[in-house]
Order: C-alpha cells, then sequence, then structure tokens
C-alpha cells in the first residue's frame, strides 16, 4: 500500500491507504496526489483506521485544550509537576512551554527532570497516523544520533513516549482522541527573531550541510511515496490553484516559473542525488542561540544556528531542496539591503561541508523561486478557503515583488553562486 495526501482548503496534508498505483482527482477544492488515475478505496486498513481521512471545508483540527487540562494532563500522565505554562506557536497542533518542579515528580523513567519541557498535542487527523508520528521519531533520532540538536520524546508514567487521550472540547462532554507527548525543550530563539548578517547567514547554510549530511543515511518505511502539495516535487500542480490569483501579472510570473521547473528541473531529476529531507526549513523552525565563550559562532557572529524544529513535513525527495527552502524562506524574511545576498552566503556556509553538484547548482535557483511560488498561491487559496486570515494578504504583499526581483535577476544570481561553488569563498 502507498500514502496520498489529500489537501483541502487551507494547508493541511493527510495520508490515506490505497491499494491502486495512482489517483489526482479534485472534488470541492480536494486534491488526491498519488501516481495514476484511478479512485482510492475507502475500506479501512488492516488496523481497522480509515483509509480517506479528510478534512472538511471550515472544519478545524486543531486540539482545543481548556488552561487547567494542561496540568492535569501532565501530572497524570507523566509524574510532573506543572509550574507554569505558556502557548508556542503551532500550525494545527498545540504546543506549550511547560516549567515543572523539578523536585516533585514520581516518574521512575527520568533520571533527571529538566526545569522546562514542551507539552504536544497532536490535531486530531494526525493522531489518527501513528505510523506518521513513529517516523517522526525515527527522523528526530536519527538526526540526534548525526549531531544534529533536536528535540526529544521523554517516557511517560507507562513508560511509553505518547498515549491517546480524549480531550474535552466544550463544558458539553464533547471529546476527541490526541497523540499526546512531552518533548524535550530547545534552548534558543527562532532565526527571525534576531538581526540577520553575512556571518549568520554563513552559518545557517552550513548547519543545513550537516543536517544534509545527518539524512543521507535515514530510511523510514512511512516516508516511501509520502507525499504532499507542499512537496516541491508537486510544484507543477499549484496551476490548478491560479484561480485564486487576481492579477494577471503576476499569474503570467507563476506560470513562468512552473514553465521553467518544468523544462530545466523535472529533466535535471536523474541527476540530482535523493533522500529524507526535512521539508520546512523556515525562518520560524531554524533555532538559534546567542554566542559566548561556551557556545562560540565559527563565523563569529552575535548568534548561531543551534538547531531545527517542527518535523512534520518531513519527506524523500532531492537532498538539495532544503538548501532552496532555505534560500527562499531566509531571503523573504531579510531586510531588503541584504535580500538578493541571502542565497550567496548560505551557500558559502553550505559548501564548506558539501559539495554541490553542477546539476544542483544548475537548478536551485528555480527551485528557490517554485517555493515562493507555492507560499504565494497555495497562501491565497487558504485566504479564498478562509477570507477571515487575513495574514495571507499581508504576506502576498510582501512576497510579490521579492519573487518578481528574483525571477529578474536569477541569471546574475546563479552566476555567483556558480562562482561560490566552484571557488574556495
Amino acid at each position: 500500500m502507498s500514502e496520498v495526501i489529500l489537501i483541502l482548503g487551507k494547508r493541511c496534508e493527510q495520508s490515506i491507504h490505497w491499494s491502486g498505483t495512482t489517483i489526482t482527482a479534485d472534488i470541492t477544492h480536494l486534491i488526491l496526489i498519488t501516481r495514476d488515475r484511478r479512485m482510492a478505496e475507502t475500506k479501512p486498513d488492516q488496523n481497522g483506521a480509515p483509509n480517506v481521512i479528510i478534512q472538511n471545508p471550515g472544519q478545524s483540527v486543531k486540539p482545543v485544550v481548556p488552561d487547567e487540562e494542561v496540568d492535569r494532563l501532565v501530572k497524570r500522565l507523566y509524574g510532573l509537576v506543572v509550574t507554569t505554562f505558556s502557548p508556542l506557536n503551532s500550525y494545527d497542533d498545540i504546543n506549550f512551554y511547560i516549567e515543572v518542579d523539578q523536585n516533585d515528580h514520581w516518574n521512575p523513567h527520568l533520571k533527571h527532570v529538566d526545569s522546562g519541557y514542551v507539552l504536544k498535542i497532536f490535531n486530531r487527523m494526525d493522531s489518527q497516523r501513528p505510523r506518521l508520528i513513529d517516523a517522526q521519531h525515527a527522523f528526530m533520532e536519527h538526526l540526534k544520533k548525526n549531531g544534529i540538536s533536536v528535540q526529544e520524546p521523554i517516557k511517560n508514567l507507562q513508560g511509553n513516549h505518547f498515549s491517546i487521550e480524549k480531550i474535552p472540547v466544550n463544558g458539553k462532554g464533547d471529546c476527541y482522541s490526541h497523540w499526546v507527548e512531552i518533548r524535550t525543550y530547545l534552548p534558543g530563539t527562532i532565526i527571525a527573531n534576531v538581526p540577520y548578517t553575512p556571518k549568520l547567514l554563513t552559518n545557517a547554510g552550513a548547519f543545513m550541510a550537516r543536517m544534509r549530511l545527518a539524512t543521507e543515511s535515514f530510511e523510514h518505511p512511512f516516508y516511501r511515496g509520502y507525499y504532499n502539495l507542499w512537496s516541491l516535487s508537486y510544484v507543477p500542480k499549484i496551476r490548478d490553484y491560479l484561480f485564486c490569483v487576481d492579477s494577471s501579472e503576476n499569474k503570467e510570473l507563476i506560470e513562468n516559473v512552473l514553465d521553467a521547473y518544468d523544462s530545466e528541473v523535472v529533466p535535471q531529476y536523474s541527476s540530482l542525488p535523493k533522500g529524507c529531507i526535512h521539508g520546512d526549513t523556515n525562518e520560524q523552525n531554524i533555532l538559534v542561540q546567542k554566542s559566548d565563550k561556551e557556545n562560540p559562532s565559527s563565523e563569529g557572529d552575535d548568534h548561531f544556528v543551534s538547531g531545527i524544529l517542527d518535523y512534520t513535513d518531513v519527506h524523500e525527495s532531492y537532498l538539495v531542496v532544503d538548501l532552496a527552502l532555505t534560500i527562499a524562506y531566509l531571503m523573504m524574511d531579510a531586510d531588503d539591503s541584504l535580500r538578493l545576498d541571502v542565497g550567496s552566503h548560505v551557500i558559502s556556509g553550505y559548501k564548506n561541508h558539501v559539495s554541490l553538484s553542477r546539476a544542483e547548482t544548475d537548478v536551485l535557483p528555480i527551485m528557490v523561486a517554485a517555493r515562493l511560488c507555492q507560499s504565494l498561491v497555495l497562501g491565497l487559496h487558504a485566504y479564498h478557503v478562509n477570507p477571515e486570515n487575513g495574514s495571507y494578504v499581508l504576506t502576498s504583499q510582501k512576497a510579490w515583488p521579492i519573487l518578481r526581483q528574483f525571477w529578474n535577476d536569477k541569471d546574475t544570481l546563479l552566476a555567483e553562486w556558480k562562482r561560490i561553488v566552484n571557488t574556495g569563498e
């Protein structure tokens, strides 16, 4: 059986099991993406789980957790006493930073109790996909073994790394089942919260190269055939969403990028090394710490990249993709004066650890532009489905000029990137 992803309305990706080979079908903004054009089956799998998990328009899958439930869950499941807690940013899950009493616990599986952890309650759709979460755990463990700082799930009172819990959603006794776990807390802040400098961007590139070296040897059966619309390989599919783009000039720009992707990137697929990638190396997921005597930055900056967060979009793809995503997101978030130099600095740090092939270098600018197109078009589609969320409009107002400027200068940038890759700089 394979995994297929359902995309409906806003950004969401859910897998289904089916016994054919591939399928592509549109049903009221629902897209099923696989490898041919058969219809997906809807019979339960061998474990009784539903084959098709669909998020309906306007349906929220994010947990609703009353404040008093946080302390109860942590105490009942983990034998820890919460002293304070605060919510953390999350898309469809809900995360809390919790501080606990290090001197008051009864969990026999914890040799040491940290002062702070992350309580993670998965959305109710992913909670029906234990193989996805198991794969995330395996990815995190693999990165840690290879020297990359990641979160780790801790054991609960039963000696397990998770439990399925009924979470009340209102005062009427209604509950949903959610996967609950506590992970270690990584110190630091996201890179979006600190000033971007050439040295920090070089350090970010070096970190992405080290993560690539760590993930090259990672395999997990769940990720074989696992795709979602945010996988860069599926960027041509955003043509189906261009009805959300009002401006004819912007639509033409997107189509130009997609045409270039089809004609210049797709033919290079066979020349690009493959493996598991993080898949979402954006400015909200890259963790940095302040440099000091104990933790100096190799580039001499005030901050250094110390870890990576959010493992939801891990999948098999081309290893150069994470580099392209990093350049795209940091470029969008950088100041105007630094924006077009972001790629040069990131590549400079990256190539000190990983040698980029000619094919990887050639496709890099178009991959960067393709990710910007995905962010713009799928964001607009999310706004089309949910007009109350105005953040998509604010993002697009900033991102369209950035995409246009980058696309106009891509040949000049590629020449500079090739020079960096081929010299000692």
